[in-house]
């Protein structure tokens, strides 16, 4: 035991502070240690209930087979979404990504079509737009203030 002495202070002791875990952290690693192991017995003696697939409480070859099986396809399934769904979440970008420089290039194409008269139209009629729907929104405030 290592016990470190400082003029004027208490004594340390090294060991039980930093060595040894708080009991509280042991009470916890415990109940999940004899959690998990209660829930193993438990799913164990609910499985050996099909007779056939147990000998003495214990899985057979049989009941290995039955509990390896869907546990395997489980697994499987499981590393094919984790495999599979990011590819899939940046295919799904890369293409909203695409349609939205299609979009725009056809906007452009379009309003390079457009005569002078109707892209003066085309540009008003979004400034008055945009001040209609302020107007609306200051009149809303008004009434309600």
């Amino acid at each position: 035991m290592l016990t470190l002495k400082v003029r004027g202070v208490a004594s340390l002791d090294i060991v039980d502070r930093y060595i040894h875990p708080p009991s509280h952290m042991k009470r916890n690693l415990d109940f999940y240690l004899n959690y998990n192991s209660s829930m193993f017995d438990w799913f164990i003696n609910s499985f050996c209930k099909v007779q056939f697939l147990c000998y003495q409480g214990e899985p057979n070859w049989l009941g290995i087979i039955v509990l390896l099986i869907p546990g395997g396809m489980l697994f499987l399934i499981l590393c094919a979404i984790l495999i599979l769904l990011p590819g899939a979440i940046k295919f799904s970008i890369e293409q909203k990504l695409l349609s939205r420089q299609e979009e725009k290039k056809r906007k452009k194409a379009q309003l390079e079509k457009l005569s002078k008269k109707q892209k003066l139209f085309s540009t008003l009629s979004s400034i008055f737009f945009v001040l209609f729907s302020i107007g609306i929104l200051v009149i809303l405030l008004l009434f309600m203030g």
